[in-house]
C-alpha cells in the first residue's frame, strides 16, 4: 500500500493523555504528531470521518494552561499492531486556535523524536 501522508510524523516521547472535551472520556494517548493531525492510541474504535472537540493535556514545560481544545476528524482507524486490545487512531486537525497550534509545536518540539525539518 502506498503512502499517503501529507505531513511527516514525529512519534512522542511523553504520555500525554487526548480525550473528548464535551463529555471528558479518554480518547487514548499521544503516539505522534504532524502539522496537520495527531495519532492517539486508544482502547475503543472510532468511526472514520466523526468529528470530535478533542482536549489534550499539555505540561509546565510546553504550556501555562493545562490543556489544548481543537476539532478533528477521525481519518482512520485501526487494531494496533503489537498490542492487543489497543487501536491507533488518525485524528486529523480540523480547527485550532493560532495559540493552540503554537502549544501543539511546542509539544513536538520538545517531546517528538527532533526531526530538524519539522514546523507547526
Amino acid at each position: 500500500m502506498a503512502e499517503r501522508r501529507r505531513a511527516q510524523r514525529q512519534k512522542i516521547s511523553y504520555y500525554l493523555q487526548v480525550m473528548d472535551s464535551a463529555t471528558h472520556k479518554i480518547l487514548g494517548n499521544l503516539a505522534d504528531i504532524s502539522t496537520v493531525g495527531i495519532m492517539i492510541d486508544g482502547r475503543q474504535a472510532m468511526p472514520a470521518g466523526q468529528e470530535i472537540l478533542v482536549r489534550m493535556d499539555t505540561t509546565p514545560e510546553v504550556a501555562n494552561v493545562l490543556h489544548i481544545d481543537f476539532t478533528a476528524r477521525v481519518k482512520w482507524c485501526q487494531v494496533d499492531n503489537f498490542t492487543p486490545g489497543i487501536f491507533d487512531i488518525g485524528l486529523e486537525i480540523v480547527s485550532i486556535s493560532p495559540a493552540n497550534a503554537e502549544v501543539l509545536g511546542r509539544i513536538a518540539e520538545k517531546y517528538g523524536s527532533h526531526d530538524p525539518s519539522f514546523k507547526y
